[in-house]
């Protein structure tokens, strides 16, 4: 099942994460792992996606090259995401994703209020890795990054918003990722108590 079924069925339970890491989370999950779904499948996609969240004016086109960098900046992403589920380190998953968007390129912009803001600049790339890295800043500054996980389900890892009270969320979905942890676990528990010649029925007592 892929994940826009399981929105339609109502099975997924984490709410979008607030802007700016909104587009992180939406960056992540242009590839669904459990659906076999890729959004970006050709440079004209990630050009288009780009389009839709302004990143990129009419008339511009990325190349093969470019969808291949946003790629490894989108897994170095997700891999951050893990990270914050427990399934990564952290260290490294950030160096990595500091190296992958490391042709990124911003500006200090202010608006007539005075306040400061990062803006991508440069060719097509440089803005989207800019966008990108801008996002990652201001989630870190205010604390928020670490909400944004990936499930931990190793066959799912849909990029979620953990607005758990003590950020202790694990799966995009408790009805189907945590149901199916949980079942598992059972199994587990099953065949060793098995092993050890107790009964089914004793391990509820």
């Amino acid at each position: 099942m892929n994940h826009l079924s399981r929105a339609l069925d109502g099975n997924v339970d984490g709410l979008d994460a607030p802007p700016p890491l909104d587009l992180l989370q939406e960056f992540a999950n242009t590839l669904d792992l459990e659906g076999q779904l890729e959004e970006l499948d050709s440079p004209a996609a990630l050009t288009e996606w780009c389009r839709r969240r302004g990143l990129m004016e009419a008339g511009v086109g990325l190349s093969v090259s470019d969808l291949e960098v946003a790629i490894r900046a989108r897994e170095a992403l997700r891999r951050v995401a893990l990270a914050h589920s427990g399934h990564d380190d952290l260290a490294a998953a950030t160096a990595e994703l500091a190296s992958a968007t490391a042709g990124a390129r911003l500006r200090l912009t202010a608006d007539p209020a005075g306040t400061l803001s990062l803006e991508p600049v440069g060719s097509p790339l440089d803005r989207l890795l800019g966008a990108l890295a801008a996002a990652v800043v201001q989630g870190g500054l205010r604390g928020t990054l670490v909400r944004l996980k990936a499930c931990s389900d190793q066959r799912c890892q849909w990029v979620f918003w953990d607005a758990s009270k003590n950020s202790c969320g694990r799966w995009c979905s408790m009805a189907v990722c945590g149901s199916r942890a949980k079942a598992r676990a059972y199994q587990h528990r099953l065949r060793s108590q098995a092993r050890l010649g107790v009964q089914p029925a004793e391990l509820n007592r």
